[in-house]
């Protein structure tokens, strides 16, 4: 489907739906590179320390 498609109250529900998604992603990202540091701190470098890496483009 085109965005010309869509009504201006769709794109407006599409584009708050994308800035939800992208603050969540944000946070996860934060706190798994919080973990990240932390395991790594503790036991030293691991898979734990890329984790964030692998799951976040």
């Amino acid at each position: 489907m085109s965005f010309t498609t869509y009504t201006k109250q769709e794109l407006s529900k599409k584009l708050k739906t994308q800035k939800t998604m992208f603050a969540i992603k944000c946070v996860i990202l934060v706190l798994m590179i919080f973990f990240a540091i932390f395991s790594t701190i503790e036991n030293g470098i691991s898979f734990h320390t890329f984790l964030p890496l692998f799951l976040f483009r």
